[in-house]
């Protein structure tokens, strides 16, 4: 017994980096997290070109289903099926949900949460093959994988 709750993002072709992170800002406060770190990697009017984005919010298994590689199993065969050559990038954010809601402990500076953040990235990076963002959005958790072909490598931009 699990959920997948997954995001699709269709961006408007042409839409620029700022007008796309105004539009995102208008949905969620995780929305917006999303839209500032898709805008300073990426020249958002070049990867909407490449298709839609695909962001993998969130999951979660009954903790007798939650050993071994079910739900990874499972992602992995959705996206092939679904996804893959259709959507420019998948997107994860590593965040251990047990801290959300925690600004004080949940810093890199705290290392319960420290090792937690980076068991699952290291976990993510293993079974979904998505490497972390570069710059310091990799530092807040942002990781990437390519979907289609033509997905430009991002880069650390500020507008």
């Amino acid at each position: 017994m699990g959920a997948i709750h997954l995001i699709e993002w269709h961006p408007i072709p042409g839409l620029g980096n700022e007008d796309f992170y105004f539009e995102l800002d208008t949905y969620t406060q995780s929305a917006e997290a999303l839209a500032g770190a898709l805008a300073t990697a990426w020249d958002m009017e070049q990867l909407s070109t490449v298709g839609p984005i695909l962001e993998f919010h969130r999951l979660w298994m009954h903790p007798d289903h939650a050993r071994g590689s079910l739900w990874c199993d499972v992602m992995q065969q959705l996206i092939r099926r679904r996804y893959a050559d259709k959507f420019s990038v998948l997107i994860q954010h590593a965040f251990p949900i047990e801290y959300e809601g925690e600004e004080e402990v949940a810093t890199l500076g705290n290392p319960p949460f420290r090792r937690r953040f980076r068991a699952m990235q290291r976990l993510y990076t293993r079974t979904m093959g998505v490497v972390p963002f570069p710059g310091p959005e990799a530092e807040e958790g942002w990781m990437w994988r390519a979907l289609s072909k033509g997905v430009p490598e991002p880069k650390v931009r500020r507008e």
